[in-house]
C-alpha cells in the first residue's frame, strides 16, 4: 500500500481503498512501508533528512493512526514495515548513533505511545535484514519495544532467503522471505515453529519484470497460495498486483485491482466462518487435504484439478 505521506488527511481515499480490496477482493488489511518517513512524512531515505537530530513527525503518525483506526473498524489489519534495506539507505545505520541509539529509541518509545494504545497493528523490522542488522540488534530492539508498550502488538523480523532460521527467536511471530512457498513448504513452516504466528513477509507480487520471473506471482498463482497457506494451517502473507506501476515497493504507489476481485473474495468467503482455532491437519482422511478441530465437530477439505474428493469420516 501507500506511504503515510499519500494518505495524510485523506480519509476519502482510505474508505474507497478498504472498499476495493477489503470489501471487492476479501483481502484482511494493508501493508505499509514507513522507513525514514518516521521523521519527514515525505523524505523516505534517512541520509535524506534535513535534521541532524530528528525528531518524529507528527503527521507520519497522523496518517498512520487514521488508516489503522479505519482498517480496525472494518476488521482488519495494518501491516507495517518500520525501515527499508541497506542499498536505499532506509534504515537507522543511517541515522546519529545507528541501530538503537539515541534517535531510534526516541522513536521506539514514539511509537510505543502513539500508536501503542490503538488496535489493529503489527510490526515488521524491514526487508534484507541479513544484509544490515544483526540478531542481538534485534532483540534489543524487540525487548526494548515490549517494555515501552502497555499493549500487545506482534513485532517480527523477517529473516535469510529461503530459509527458515531466524535471525532472532525473541520475536512475537516468525518470519521468512520465501519465493513461491507451496502446500508443503507453509505446512513445514509452521511445524517449525508451532508456538508462534508465522508470517512469509515476502511481497508476492504480479509484475512484468524478467528480473523476478523465478518469485513473482500471477492472478492464479495468488489465489491458490491463498488456498494453500491457510489449509497449511494458516501462514500470513503479503500480495500486491503491481502491473502498471513500479512505485510500490517504496510506497510512492499502491498495489492495481486484481483482475478478477471475485474469485479472491470467494476464498475470503469461504473461510469467514469456517478458518477457527485449534484447527489441525488430517491429511490421512482424504486425497486432498484436511483441517478438523480435536473433537471432530468441523473439518474442511481442499483438493485442486479434481471432480471428486475422497472423505473418511468413519
Amino acid at each position: 500500500y501507500y506511504a503515510p505521506h499519500n494518505f495524510h488527511n485523506k480519509p476519502s481515499l482510505i474508505d474507497s481503498d478498504i472498499n476495493t480490496f477489503i470489501d471487492q477482493h476479501g483481502f484482511t488489511g494493508f501493508h505499509v512501508p514507513v522507513f525514514c518517513r518516521w521523521f519527514e512524512i515525505d523524505t523516505s531515505d534517512c541520509d535524506q533528512l534535513s535534521s541532524a537530530d530528528p525528531n518524529p513527525d507528527l503527521a507520519t503518525f497522523e496518517a498512520l493512526e487514521l488508516l489503522i483506526t479505519k482498517v480496525h473498524a472494518k476488521g482488519g489489519v495494518v501491516h507495517l514495515w518500520l525501515w527499508g534495506d541497506d542499498g536505499a539507505r532506509q534504515n537507522p545505520n543511517f541515522l546519529p548513533g545507528g541501530i538503537n541509539g539515541q534517535v531510534d529509541k526516541r522513536l521506539q518509545r514514539y511509537i510505543a505511545a502513539r500508536l501503542g494504545p490503538l488496535p489493529g497493528w503489527t510490526l515488521g523490522y524491514g526487508y534484507d535484514l541479513w544484509e544490515w542488522v544483526n540478531g542481538s540488534q534485534l532483540t534489543q530492539w524487540h525487548d526494548y519495544m515490549d517494555d515501552q508498550m502497555g499493549w500487545e502488538h506482534y513485532l517480527g523480523a523477517r529473516a535469510n532467503k529461503n530459509e527458515l532460521n531466524q535471525l532472532s527467536e525473541a520475536m512475537d511471530y516468525s518470519s521468512y522471505e520465501q519465493h513461491r512457498p507451496d502446500y508443503d513448504k507453509y505446512v513445514e513452516t509452521i511445524d517449525r515453529r508451532p508456538g508462534k504466528p508465522s508470517f512469509s513477509e515476502d511481497r508476492f507480487r504480479i509484475r512484468n519484470d524478467d528480473r523476478y520471473a523465478d518469485k513473482d506471482y500471477t492472478e492464479e498463482d495468488t489465489r491458490r497460495g491463498l488456498w494453500h497457506s491457510t489449509m497449511a494451517g494458516g501462514v500470513a502473507n503479503i500480495w500486491g498486483n503491481l502491473l502498471g506501476t513500479t512505485q510500490v515497493n517504496n510506497g510512492s504507489d499502491k498495489s492495481r485491482p486484481y483482475t478478477y476481485p471475485e474469485r479472491l473474495k470467494a476464498y475470503a468467503l469461504f473461510f469467514e466462518n469456517r478458518f477457527i482455532r485449534d484447527l489441525e491437519r488430517c491429511n490421512n482422511l482424504t486425497d486432498g487435504v484436511c483441517l478438523k478441530q480435536p473433537d471432530n465437530s468441523h473439518f474442511l477439505f481442499y483438493s485442486e484439478n479434481t471432480d471428486t474428493i475422497q472423505l473418511n469420516l468413519s
